[in-house]
């Protein structure tokens, strides 16, 4: 799980690994640079930079990783 603080209320909140990958995955999509999340206390929109979600992202070997595609020999 990875931490992000709502602007508004100064609430810490966490952000599951499937949520990171679907954020990163919509934001590939579209093209955009800030993913939208609402906080679960005060439901302001905290917007999350790419690069932010980029570091959240699970590396290699790391429970929740995605797997690598293998290689066609």
């Amino acid at each position: 799980m990875r931490g992000v603080r709502c602007q508004r209320c100064g609430h810490m909140f966490s952000l599951s690994v499937n949520q990171v990958m679907s954020a990163l995955g919509y934001l590939a999509e579209t093209g955009g640079s800030h993913y939208g999340v609402e906080c679960s206390r005060c439901r302001h929109l905290v917007k999350v930079p790419r690069g932010d979600l980029e570091r959240m992202r699970p590396r290699r070997g790391e429970p929740g990783a995605p797997v690598p595609a293998s290689v066609p020999e």
